[in-house]
């Protein structure tokens, strides 16, 4: 889900999200994370042991909250707008399993982190109130990394008896001419402010 705040500056834009995954732990995954834990002093010091057999099937899940800031320029196809971009987020955690449960090791899978992202994409407007986007996104957290691709929507929201000019410049917030000639660049319609 994500929140288009509109151009700050040429090409220049800010968008909000918020995101959310879940998935179960690979075997292969669950015996390196194994390893870490027969690491710990604590449990060298007592001769404890921990499977990935007992760890059984775990489960983690990322809630994030963000912002991406980007760069967006025009091409030959109509109505057709990529852009490039990176972000910065924090993400939530959460590892659940049946064996693990109010344990040491859910403490461990649990946790709360800053992550930074870089995202390309592009949009396609198939009507002038709606655009579709596809986005290609690599996550890098402290102790993760990840890539993932996103499909979504926009609604561009105006009022219907606005000329072309006006509900573009509704549609992308603009407050300047500089973001006037950004929305001149992406749309073609738009007549910028006097500055006489």
């Amino acid at each position: 889900l994500r929140f288009d705040l509109g151009y700050f500056g040429p090409g220049v834009r800010f968008v909000s999200n918020i995101g959310y995954w879940s998935s179960t732990i690979r075997d292969s995954e669950l015996a390196r994370f194994a390893e870490q834990i027969n690491r710990l002093p604590s449990l060298r010091q007592r001769g404890v042991v921990v499977t990935a057999d007992e760890l059984g099937k775990i489960t983690w899940s990322d809630l994030s909250l963000g912002g991406d800031l980007h760069l967006v320029w025009t091409t030959d196809y109509v109505r057709t707008f990529p852009y490039v971009g990176a972000g910065l987020n924090l993400h939530m955690l959460n590892g659940q399993g049946s064996s693990v449960e109010e344990t040491f090791v859910e403490d461990l899978l649990d946790s709360t982190t800053a992550g930074i992202a870089l995202m390309a994409g592009v949009e396609f407007e198939p009507l002038q109130t709606l655009r579709v986007y596809g986005e290609a996104r690599y996550t890098v957290l402290s102790d993760i990394r990840h890539a993932g691709l996103r499909i979504g929507g926009s609604l561009m929201l105006g009022s219907r008896d606005q000329t072309p000019s006006q509900r573009t410049q509704s549609r992308t917030g603009l407050r300047s001419e500089s973001d006037c000639w950004v929305s001149a660049r992406l749309r073609r319609s738009c007549t910028c402010p006097s500055t006489s």
